[in-house]
């Protein structure tokens, strides 16, 4: 009888089946014999990234390895954050960070990345890479065994808005000691004191002035 496979029970589990089950093979498969036998295994885990600085603007990071030396355990570590939830495109970020596994800590994206990204099926931009068609193809049938991604979209980064309006101070200039001198301030958007003009004191009754 065959193997039959079951779901997994959780994220980290499933990452780590899907590794040794598909991905291994696959990179044997391409001419390259996977550590599978590393003495420096690989732990796995959904997390949030740190970004890294492009052109003054933090960039939201999908996946990472970090090799062993970050480990007090001497593990591996690869991260998936967890904004991702679509069972192909997490496999497309695990490939693209096995690479980094089996590579020195120095190769980076350079020509040794590069020579294993394309041969087992990535393609476009080093650092941010995509699947060929073929790969996806090869993708779909893994998750279709293994089953899909145990996990559903996780990003705090939607609930930060910048804010749209802004908002102009205005404060009470009178003589009143409590509240005068600008020792009473609120804020308020232009257009509502451009529609209504300045509030009024509640403390002293004198119309508030608006600093710019």
């Amino acid at each position: 009888m065959g193997l039959i496979m079951q779901p997994a029970q959780n994220r980290e589990t499933w990452l780590e089946e899907m590794t040794k089950q598909f991905v291994i093979p696959h990179f044997s498969e391409c001419g390259f014999e996977y550590l599978e036998f590393s003495p420096m295994p690989i732990k796995f885990s959904v997390s949030f990234i740190e970004g890294v600085r492009s052109s003054g603007k933090k960039m939201k990071t999908i996946g990472a390895h970090y090799s062993h030396h970050f480990s007090s355990g001497g593990e591996q570590h690869i991260l998936i954050h967890p904004s991702l939830e679509d069972s192909n495109k997490v496999v497309g970020v695990l490939i693209h960070e096995l690479i980094h596994a089996q590579l020195p800590t120095d190769a980076g994206h350079g020509k040794d990345f590069r020579n294993i990204a394309l041969k087992v099926g990535l393609c476009g931009k080093m650092t941010a890479t995509e699947e060929t068609q073929e790969l996806q193809e090869k993708i779909s049938s893994w998750v279709k065994k293994l089953g899909d991604y145990p996990h559903t979209s996780f990003d705090v980064s939607k609930s930060r808005k910048k804010q749209s309006t802004r908002m102009l101070k205005t404060m009470c200039m009178s003589d009143n000691k409590h509240c005068g001198n600008g020792h009473y301030k609120t804020r308020m958007s232009r257009s509502l004191i451009e529609n209504f003009g300045a509030p009024v004191c509640p403390n002293c009754g004198n119309q508030m002035e608006v600093a710019e």
